[in-house]
């Protein structure tokens, strides 16, 4: 079955704002019992299941073939082992990897049992070079790999904005969780995610050091790891010129976590939560000053940080107090950047507001071309702007506007500027001359956007220009089931077209039970989120963020050329021209991304290597 290709936007706006509530109402239909049979039960489970089952077994003749005991190797992050699949991997422990100073090493181990052996750790000690120079086992992080349910099989393509919500499903690697151990079943695989974060401070040279892989009895596999640290420094992310804006929503964030929105239990889970996000670079605080500005499409709405309070005599009041305790806590985390105000174009022109001579809440439609709109919007965005400059916010603040008609989005552009000249503004969509010069950030979807000529001039003029996937294309995409390396080439094609960086629409707009089934009734398998509740990463974010780091990476590299002179400056230049030029929208659709990618760091690597001498 084919999909057409719709944007977010379009898609919802044909399948209505109750898409997600008729497909619930079937559900529950489907549920009643036939000619008065008892309904069927859900079997009582004694302890808590961590990982759906696919309705796929192992296969006792592959698995018949695998010796006894533990089975361990280092692996390739860009393939995807599946739980009751022999890994198809040539036994390797021993691994070199290279790293900047400051730079995160992501490494794939896979643990495999034809019999069932118990709890699995993976014992990290430190690395050594020859000088006796350490790096502490504190800088090495093992999680276990956790298997989610997608709505899709790996690599597929059969996908667009619209998902069926049908029941059958694919486990599939993706949830990096920190735990201690865990039990490894007969006929069954476990990737396990290493990473290393290189201290900044770390002498350059060859490190070396073992990991031990223990299970049940006291018996140990051993796994040895080479790290190269290199001359050159990476800056704190804080510091990264990527413009990364992965639009966040708290109350999903509650809702997972069984809190109150904006209680204090809920601002002390969101810390490690949004530190997470800062920790890739991210620059963007996502802010609502309407309520569910996109027609309620997420399985948790994003709600209102501003309260629109009409009073009885029809003078109008706002309450910014979540609005001002959520940017003062994503400021606190990291991100201090830039603050995105959503929106002064709610999708379906749907408004609530509370009426305080009644108590209720009122839904209302204002089109951008309404006299309700215009004269709500003159008072409210004199009022949000004041409010801005007095925190001392504004002149980081943009109002968002995304994927919405051309004439509805100049209208809006009109009633902001008659506020005041200095709005700045923020656009998600397609490309559109007429709209070049009234943006100051605009970000255009992957397959839909202007000649990579005409970013510099948008640079020139102080804009800031980036690019967005999300339940389109089909790939290179951030889904579950996309190829890892695909996430990667995210920021390699950043750099290559020339963008400032990248966006996408869901952090953490989590469904009902996240943390084993990554499926949504309108979107493809991941497409809501990146991450996990209880902050935990996946291998798409931390890919998505190995990409990111090559872009700054080759940022600086460019500088460096730039203060050298001679003939071999030209000649690097133009084979890092070449290595770019393998990143196109294009050329992506049949090439795999990991045959890309790996050949542009190869290349970094040795760059680095003559640019920063150890």
């Amino acid at each position: 079955m084919g999909f057409q290709k719709l944007s977010r936007r379009r898609f919802l706006e044909q399948a209505g704002t109750a898409a997600g509530a008729s497909f619930t109402l079937a559900n529950v239909h489907a549920q009643q019992p036939a000619g008065g049979a008892p309904p069927a039960c859900p079997p009582l489970l004694q302890h808590p299941v961590y990982e759906l089952n696919d309705g796929k077994s192992a296969d006792p003749a592959e698995w018949a073939g695998v010796g006894p005991g533990l089975h361990v190797s280092f692996a390739s992050k860009d393939a995807c082992y599946l739980r009751h699949a022999v890994p198809a991997v040539s036994p390797a422990r021993v691994h070199l990897a290279t790293a900047w100073r400051g730079e995160r090493v992501n490494i794939l181990a896979l643990a495999w049992t034809a019999e069932d052996i118990g709890q699995v750790r993976l014992v990290p000690g430190p690395l050594r070079n020859e000088k006796g120079a350490a790096i502490s086992p504190e800088n090495l992080q093992v999680r276990f790999v956790r298997y989610v349910a997608s709505s899709r099989p790996f690599a597929s393509l059969d996908v667009g904005c619209g998902e069926s919500g049908a029941s059958q499903i694919w486990l599939l690697p993706d949830l990096l969780d920190p735990l201690p151990g865990m039990d490894l079943e007969a006929r069954t695989a476990r990737p396990i995610w290493i990473s290393i974060d290189v201290p900044r401070d770390a002498e350059p040279g060859v490190y070396s050091g073992e990991l031990k892989v223990l299970c049940r009895g006291g018996s140990s596999v051993p796994l040895r790891l080479t790290l190269h640290v290199q001359g050159a420094i990476l800056p704190a992310p804080a510091d990264w010129k990527f413009r990364l804006d992965l639009w966040q929503n708290p109350w999903a964030v509650a809702h997972a976590h069984g809190l109150r929105p904006w209680s204090a239990p809920h601002l002390d889970v969101l810390r490690p939560h949004l530190r997470m996000l800062a920790d890739a670079g991210a620059k963007f605080t996502t802010t609502y000053v309407c309520h569910s500005p996109w027609k309620d499409d997420t399985y948790v709405a994003d709600s209102t940080m501003v309260e629109w309070i009409r009073m009885p005599d029809g003078a109008w009041a706002f309450d910014y107090s979540i609005f001002d305790k959520y940017v003062e806590l994503a400021t606190e985390c990291g991100l201090g950047d830039s603050i995105t105000c959503y929106t002064m174009l709610p999708w379906g022109h749907r408004v609530r507001f509370l009426d305080k001579g009644t108590g209720d809440y009122s839904w209302q439609q204002w089109p951008p071309d309404s006299e309700d709109f215009k004269s709500f919007w003159r008072l409210f965005l004199q009022d949000l702007r004041r409010h801005l400059v007095e925190k001392g916010w504004y002149s980081r603040s943009y109002m968002g506007i995304n994927e919405n008609k051309m004439e509805e989005t100049l209208s809006a552009i009109r009633t902001l500027r008659q506020d005041s000249g200095d709005w700045r503004i923020t656009y998600a969509g397609e490309w559109h001359p007429e709209l070049d010069e009234l943006l100051d950030d605009y970000c255009v979807i992957v397959d839909k956007s202007m000649s990579r000529e005409h970013i510099p001039q948008r640079r020139r003029a102080g804009r800031t220009t980036t690019y967005y996937v999300c339940c389109h294309p089909p790939k290179p995409n951030n889904f579950v089931f996309s190829p890892p390396a695909e996430n990667t080439w995210m920021g390699w094609y950043a750099a290559a077209f020339g963008y400032d960086g990248f966006l996408r629409w869901a952090y953490d707009s989590w469904a009902g039970d996240a943390g084993r089934d990554a499926r949504h009734v309108l979107f493809p398998a991941g497409d809501c989120f990146l991450v996990y509740p209880g902050s935990r990463s996946s291998i798409r974010f931390e890919r998505l963020r190995e990409g990111i780091v090559d872009y700054e990476k080759v940022r600086i590299l460019r500088e460096a050329l730039g203060k050298r002179s001679g003939a071999e400056v030209g000649g690097e230049l133009e084979e890092m021209r070449k290595v770019l030029s393998g990143f196109d929208y294009q050329r992506a659709q049949t090439e795999p991304a990991a045959q890309s990618v790996n050949t542009a760091r190869e290349f970094l690597k040795g760059l680095t290597a003559r640019l920063f001498p150890a």
